[in-house]
């Protein structure tokens, strides 16, 4: 396999730690190493940029389709390295792989056996992983199982199943998500890729803070909002994309999710749907009282637009005045670009961690968040 020096080079810093580590473990030839992130992109770059780069032209064999039946798989596993699998059993299939191992060996070559998206993979899969982990650790055959995928994968690693693998790995790798720097340099990469040097003629700075927030610098959530703001602002010939621009691509994904068919439920905590112990913002206006809004986790946009989750009626509030993004860590309000800004204890901000108590002017509108 070719080394290529600059593989790493437009990871993210963060991302390129865990290379490191993977890099680390492969010299260490541990058995089993195991790389979670929290969206496929991130585990996918970096798990490219580490078998384009790893020395000793190792034998790579993958798994990358989620859900892979037993024979199927299992003729990938013996395809991947140089048999034609035509109709062996499954017993043969696994005979052919334990020679194929045992060369190796004998040659003192290595063998990295990547699974992808490793969480939703069968258990037929976890099982065998397991038994080649024992294996190696037992006869060092030179072979490294990796196993990546996103935060169910932590989970699948906890269950009895996968006991022996969690042991032999020893400390899992984490990518971290982006912080807002380095969301905008993956923008600005995205660009130059497409033979755009400069960033500020596509995107205002404010707009890259917005997608960053929304995104949670999660890779796959920074590109999808990338591509769509872009789109968005192309179409409708207003360029550079704006705050209101990356909500608007907000709006369309959102209205997406809401089509008939869709799961909205999947992997989002319960919480009390009558407003009951959720932080929530009480809205008033000279004083007359505007409402008291429960915060869900999500996106609560505001302004004077009737899309807006919290519309406030003022000439003076701008139509996409600002955005409360509240995940599981907090609430943060940021300002999208609005003519009169967002005001919170006093001071001006562009974004602000919201905590409990914090005013904020938007206008003539107060706005309070409260946790109690």
């Amino acid at each position: 396999m070719p080394v290529d020096d600059g593989s790493d080079s437009a990871l993210p810093i963060r991302h390129r730690h865990a290379l490191d580590q993977l890099t680390r473990a492969y010299r260490a030839r541990r058995p089993v190493a195991i790389l979670t992130g929290p969206g496929r992109t991130e585990t996918s770059e970096v798990v490219r940029a580490f078998l384009t780069s790893v020395d000793g032209d190792p034998t790579v064999i993958r798994i990358t389709r989620p859900r892979i039946r037993v024979i199927e798989g299992m003729r990938q596993i013996v395809r991947d390295i140089g048999f034609e699998p035509r109709d062996m059993s499954r017993s043969d299939l696994e005979k052919v792989f334990q020679m194929f191992l045992s060369y190796q060996q004998k040659h003192q070559r290595r063998t990295i056996l990547d699974v992808a998206e490793a969480q939703d993979q069968e258990s037929w899969l976890l099982e065998q992983v397991s038994r080649l982990v024992e294996m190696e650790a037992a006869s060092n055959y030179g072979l490294m199982v990796l196993l990546s995928g996103r935060p169910g994968l932590r989970r699948m690693v906890g269950t009895p199943l996968m006991e022996n693998v969690r042991n032999k790995a020893g400390r899992q790798i984490s990518i971290q998500r982006m912080n807002c720097d380095e969301t905008r340099e993956w923008i600005r990469t995205r660009l130059s890729e497409s033979g755009s040097s400069d960033i500020a003629e596509f995107f205002d700075y404010q707009a890259v803070t917005v997608i960053h927030e929304l995104s949670d610098g999660i890779a796959d959530e920074v590109e999808r909002l990338y591509r769509q703001s872009l789109f968005i602002a192309r179409q409708n010939d207003r360029l550079p994309v704006t705050a209101a621009v990356v909500t608007a691509a907000v709006q369309q994904f959102e209205a997406q999710t809401d089509a008939p068919g869709v799961d909205q439920t999947a992997d989002v905590p319960m919480e009390l749907s009558n407003g009951i112990d959720l932080p929530r913002i009480v809205a008033s206006r000279e004083d007359q009282p505007l409402g008291v809004f429960p915060l869900q986790r999500g996106r609560v946009l505001v302004g004077r637009d009737a899309v807006c989750d919290i519309k406030l009626p003022s000439k003076l509030v701008s139509r996409h005045h600002a955005l409360i993004v509240r995940t599981e860590y907090g609430a943060q309000v940021l300002d999208l670009g609005s003519t009169n800004g967002v005001i919170v204890n006093g001071r001006k901000i562009r974004d602000h961690e919201l905590e409990d108590g914090d005013v904020m002017r938007l206008a003539d509108c107060r706005l309070e968040y409260r946790l109690e």
